[in-house]
This record gives C-alpha cells, structure tokens and sequence, in this order.
C-alpha cells in the first residue's frame, strides 16, 4: 500500500466516480486570536493505492491527532474499509481508493505544532502537520489557510 496523497481541506466531497471536490486545499495553518481554538470544519482527504494482492479485502484506517510533544488528542479515529478486487487485473495494476473523513468542531488547545498520524493496518502510511498560530485581531473561531 502506498499514499498518493494526505492533505487537509475546509471540505471535500467525493462522488460516486471517485472525484473529489475540494475547498481549501491544502490546509497547513490555523490562525486565531484566542485559544482554545475551534475549527468549525475541517476534511482530511487521503489516496490509497493498493496492489493487486492488498485486493479483494478488508483494511483499517486508523487516525490520530495529537500535539507535537505526543499529548494524544480528539479526535481518534478507527475505520474499516473494504478495498474490492481489481476489476480487470489484466489491464489494471493496482488501485486506487480515496478516502475523506470531515471532522467538526476540531479543538486546537494550544498555539503550537499539530499531527494527523495515518495508519493502515497497524502500519503508519503518512503524517500531516498542523500549525496553530495566535495572531492578535484574527476572528475567535478557527480560520484554516
């Protein structure tokens, strides 16, 4: 299994087709001027590319977040995916399944340096990296950029 990509996004919606629409791309920073800080809404939208013998099986996502020092924090998530078989093996040489997971009113405790941690069963696959930021005469609520 390997990762296209990892990224946060103010929203994301997926269709049917496997096509993502996205707003916000991209998320790297939050900026507020009052902490604890609380974002609204926010999506973490993974790539999974799987070979043909990960195929045909059940998977599990796990998510954590956590602050830079280790401090586990919510949300943690765990989900099981099925990742079906490849629909002409002949032709196709691996495949591809996005994932997004929206996540409301994600508390920021602190300013300071955040991270996603993806595993797939039980291995870790990416991280990505949130950095919370106290910038004075910024709205209360979290503003992602």
């Amino acid at each position: 299994m390997e990762v296209a990509y990892a990224v946060l996004a103010n929203a994301v919606e997926q269709s049917s087709d496997g096509k993502c629409y996205v707003l916000g791309f991209d998320v790297g920073r939050v900026v507020g001027n009052r902490y604890p800080l609380t974002i609204g809404s926010i999506s973490l939208l993974t790539k999974l590319i799987f070979a043909p013998e990960e195929c045909g099986r059940q998977h599990h996502l796990s998510v954590s977040f956590s602050a830079l020092g280790g401090e586990r924090l919510e949300p943690q998530i765990e989900q099981d995916f099925q990742a079906p078989p490849l629909e002409n093996p002949e032709h196709q040489e691996h495949l591809r399944i996005g994932i997004t997971i929206a996540m409301q009113d994600l508390t920021i405790p602190a300013p300071g340096t955040y991270t996603f941690r993806l595993l797939v069963d039980g291995t870790e696959a990416t991280t990505i990296r949130l950095a919370a930021e106290e910038i004075p005469g910024q709205p209360a609520e979290g503003q992602p950029e």
